[in-house]
């Protein structure tokens, strides 16, 4: 049987346990310290891991929980035919979502649909046997404990559990410092050898490498034009990682141009398959950025001639140094000024991906001098 988390009524529960997680007499509570001890060993794994979805994923269920004590937290769909307690997740989550942005708590996976991924949109319930990467199953045999242990409480009780998850998380909400100091990069080369370093330096499933990408195509158009996808999101809404919005009125496609940013070795399958992609989108152009240490060379003639019988245009960039350089030579900019506007660009983008604190201090230390 369905059950029904009414929108207005999860919104309140939500601001309920918004209150309570404020009060610190209520969170040394017995069962708000169990949960605070929950929520913070899953937020550990889950950042250990680098696979956060799961994190938005019990507070979904708890706020569920809370708001009608008869759902069954394993449920992601409605109509879920296991059992009882059937709902959506993905209303619910929403809603989570709003509450979050208003008072500053972290869901984990960042944008407006947390849960509008792998593996809970492919399934109809939360179970072990769920198909995900074998570094991510420590993660989720922790959630399936913890969903068992929020079927054990009524509504008075989930606020509670509730409002601890939100104390917890407020503490993983990114607090980044303003940048302080002197451009310590002024040429090209120096600019496209910081970015190498610090992609190198750590990978962060690829945070660094978009925002870096995402950052120099700033300096060639408008950045509002320019969109950076959020780590692991569904192909269907942006075939790539970074898209140049088009401003043609009787453009085929919303992108003018699509980076696939990879810093994991790219096989002539992967470029085949990107290609199709792009074209199923009806986009004209698009590049692929192979920069892993273990890249192999691929056969860039082969690849655009396959490109150009899809309609379109392919370029391949095996280099942060060949990147950088393309983009340089594309900005109206002097080369002084269109360095010094990447430099803050990649850090205003890795804050808008969320990256950690200390991965923008990293940044920070690439390319500025100490004041």
């Amino acid at each position: 049987m369905t059950e029904r988390v009414p929108t207005r009524e999860a919104e309140q529960v939500a601001e309920a346990a918004v209150a309570l997680a404020a009060k610190s007499d209520e969170m040394h509570g017995s069962l708000a310290q169990q949960w605070i001890l929950r929520v913070r060993s899953l937020s550990e794994l889950c950042k250990s891991l680098q696979y956060k979805t799961y994190i938005a994923a019990i507070g979904t269920a708890l706020l569920a929980k809370a708001t009608n004590p008869r759902i069954d937290a394993y449920s992601l769909k409605a109509g879920d035919q296991s059992g009882s307690g059937s709902y959506s997740a993905r209303t619910v989550v929403s809603v989570l979502v709003e509450v979050s942005r208003r008072h500053h708590f972290d869901l984990g996976a960042t944008g407006r649909e947390p849960m509008n991924n792998r593996p809970f949109i492919n399934n109809s319930r939360i179970t072990l046997n769920m198909e995900v990467h074998a570094q991510a199953r420590p993660a989720l045999k922790k959630l399936c404990e913890l969903c068992h242990e929020v079927n054990q409480l009524d509504a008075s009780r989930a606020l509670v559990a509730l409002a601890a998850f939100i104390h917890v998380r407020a503490d993983y909400v990114p607090r980044y410092t303003v940048a302080t100091g002197t451009l310590a990069v002024g040429r090209v080369e120096e600019l496209s050898a910081a970015i190498t370093a610090f992609v190198l330096e750590a990978s962060e499933r690829g945070l660094r490498a978009q925002a870096c990408a995402g950052g120099l195509l700033d300096v060639w158009v408008d950045p509002a034009r320019v969109r950076v996808g959020k780590l692991h999101e569904p192909d269907r809404r942006t075939p790539g990682d970074v898209a140049v919005l088009s401003v043609a009125a009787l453009d085929p496609s919303p992108f003018e141009r699509i980076l696939e940013v990879r810093d994991k070795a790219v096989t002539p399958a992967d470029v085949s398959a990107f290609i199709h992609k792009v074209a199923q989108h009806s986009v004209r152009k698009a590049a692929l950025v192979a920069i892993a240490r273990d890249q192999p060379v691929l056969d860039v003639t082969s690849a655009r001639d396959e490109a150009h019988q899809c309609g379109v245009g392919l370029e391949i960039f095996s280099s942060w140094e060949a990147l950088t350089h393309a983009v340089m030579f594309w900005s109206a900019d002097s080369e002084l000024a269109a360095v010094e506007a990447a430099a803050h660009r990649i850090r205003a983008r890795l804050e808008e991906l969320e990256a950690p604190a200390e991965t923008v201090a990293a940044w920070d230390a690439r390319v500025l001098r100490p004041a």
